[in-house]
């Protein structure tokens, strides 16, 4: 499994809605990771451009950007991101092949 950050905001409707009738959204959003074939780890709130921050797992990058687009759809969120997070340990394999490119690129005019 993958981790991944998902962002985004509410819409004003959702907002209304919300505070009209308000829910449990961590066991709406825990179900449909459960349902894209993934698990949330953690789901906050925030004040900022974004309203809600999300990790979760998920097996591959199709079943988190099912996940995404599934509730996008929806049209209570907008500006939906979702960003697939490295390990340690990937982010030095991916160094270690930077460095590899890095030494045989020919820059521009060279």
């Amino acid at each position: 499994m993958s981790k991944y950050l998902l962002l985004g905001g509410y819409s004003p409707e959702a907002w209304t809605r919300m505070m009209e009738t308000p829910g449990d959204r961590e066991a709406a959003v825990r179900k449909s990771c459960q349902d894209a074939g993934g698990s949330m780890e953690a789901f906050y709130w925030a004040f900022g451009a974004d309203d809600y921050v999300l990790i979760a797992d998920f097996p591959d990058d199709v079943s988190a950007g099912a996940f995404s687009v599934g509730l996008a759809s929806s049209g209570a969120l907008h500006d939906v991101r979702t960003i697939k997070l490295i390990t340690k340990e990937e982010g030095q394999a991916l160094l270690d092949k930077g460095k590899a490119v890095a030494a045989g690129y020919q820059k521009p005019g060279a």
